[in-house]
């Protein structure tokens, strides 16, 4: 009740009163600042995440000026830094413009600070919970340490307050505030001469891992269609027309069971992970190293952190590894994981005879056909008398099975070849087709993939 109700009358009632009674000493402060800072501005605008990590724009005190050098750059924030903006950052001022943001809703007084745009790729899973509440003008962090703590020190108390909000404990964090204010405790100056940027301290071995955001979709689509042999690629929703519009909704869902992990070295994308939340396990979908990076000792790196970054409950990992990668195979192995089943890749070569099938429909036919006009590939749902059977529609030229019961209905895979003349079959089974189970199809094996399982407390 108090955080969804009281809290937000508490702050408009305390923000009221306060900018009633500080208005005129505001007003003397930003004079100041205006000649201080040689006419250039008395407020400092930036984009932040708020609540649901919905951007708005921060407001403080200017606090430096904008002079450059000869060749037109920002000189370094030291020598940008006035006497009188180094008063007002050592004694938090500059904070108080941020009283309109809370008035406005955007913050609130107390709640973890809204830090960088940029900065949101890096969170882990569990770090994002921070975004759950407003961001606050002082917050549990900035009362235990402020710049003087660690990131992850600092991300993990903004994720304690948010799991322990209350409002004896914005009370209390209120005046342990007023007492840092008046000691001057936790108070830098500036912030990056003992700290990198998070985005900065994230990158491990020259490496920028961090979750997929859109602009990373065109290199995502390159680096599946240049890693897998090219009898594979065509077989994967990464080669359809739409999936760039499919990829992008799933980073828009913060509900969405598929996870998506860049890695960059500079402005070059290296490698990239798809992760899927399966009911009892997390599965890797893929991990795709740019052919330029492979051998290099990076796939430890990158596993290690994507996990991190997802930070996950599960307890199991599971993956697919192709028959012919076996150096990847011996990798996974001498990293602990067993092998638990494999999948066999069948093309389905015959077509069919004259024979017609029966009392067969595509159930919700309006909406699979959307999908597949949208994505390029879609699920298609057949009812055959009593029975329902689950394919996926691939492209202009597949059509992909899972199950060996398709290819035992000749009911089903009349329908399949006669509706679809022009596509080809190929079937994922888990396990070698039994030539007697089967009659009157002709097939050739494409490949075998290991799944793989690894108890991921022993390569966090």
């Amino acid at each position: 009740m108090y955080e969804h109700f009281f809290k937000r009358i508490i702050d408009l009632v305390v923000v009221s009163c306060a900018l009633f009674l500080i208005w005129p000493f505001l007003l003397v402060f930003a004079i100041i600042l205006y000649f201080a800072n040689k006419g250039e501005g008395i407020f400092f605008y930036q984009e932040r995440p708020g609540r649901n990590e919905k951007k708005f724009r921060v407001i403080k005190f200017k606090t430096m000026t904008d002079e450059c050098d000869e060749k037109g750059n920002l000189l370094p924030d030291a020598d940008r830094l006035t006497k009188i903006g180094r008063f007002v950052r050592t004694t938090s001022i500059d904070e108080l413009p941020q009283l309109f943001n809370v008035l406005k809703g955007d913050m609130a007084l107390i709640g973890p600070r809204p830090l960088l745009v940029r900065y949101l790729p890096y969170y882990s899973q569990e770090e994002r919970i921070r975004h759950l509440v407003r961001p606050g003008i002082t917050g549990w962090a900035q009362v235990n340490g402020r710049n003087l703590l660690s990131w992850d020190d600092r991300l993990q108390k903004d994720i304690w307050y948010v799991k322990h909000i209350s409002f004896v404990l914005d009370v209390k964090i209120f005046f342990m505030t007023i007492e840092n204010i008046f000691r001057r405790k936790g108070i830098v100056v500036d912030a990056h001469q003992i700290m990198k940027n998070l985005d900065e301290e994230r990158i491990k071995g020259g490496l920028q891992i961090h979750l997929s955001i859109p602009k990373d979709i065109p290199d995502i689509i390159r680096l599946v269609r240049d890693g897998f042999k090219e009898n594979i690629v065509d077989k994967l929703i990464y080669s359809c027309k739409g999936i760039d519009k499919y990829i992008g909704e799933q980073l828009d869902d913060d509900l969405s069971k598929t996870k998506y992990i860049s890695v960059r070295q500079g402005d070059k994308m290296v490698a990239f992970l798809e992760y899927r939340y399966l009911p009892a396990s997390l599965c890797l979908n893929y991990i795709v190293i740019d052919k330029n990076f492979r051998g290099k000792g990076y796939a430890s790196v990158i596993l290690g952190k994507s996990l991190e970054l997802l930070n996950s409950a599960y307890k199991e990992l599971v993956l697919d590894v192709f028959d012919y990668n076996e150096k990847a195979l011996n990798w996974y192995l001498k990293k602990g994981f067993v092998r638990i089943g494999e999948t066999y890749w069948y093309e389905i070569l015959n077509s069919v005879d004259e024979a017609e099938y029966e009392h067969v429909a595509i159930l919700n036919k309006e909406d699979t056909f959307f999908l597949y006009n949208m994505y390029g590939f879609c699920m298609l749902e057949l009812l055959s008398g009593n029975k329902k059977y689950l394919l996926g529609l691939l492209g202009e030229d597949w059509i992909r099975i899972n199950s060996i019961d398709i290819l035992q209905n000749k009911n089903v895979f009349c329908f399949l070849k006669k509706e679809f003349p022009k596509r080809r079959l190929f079937a994922l089974l888990d396990a070698d087709i039994d030539q007697s189970a089967i009659t009157g199809i002709d097939y050739k094996i494409i490949l075998k993939s290991y799944r793989m399982s690894v108890n991921l407390n022993t390569i966090r």
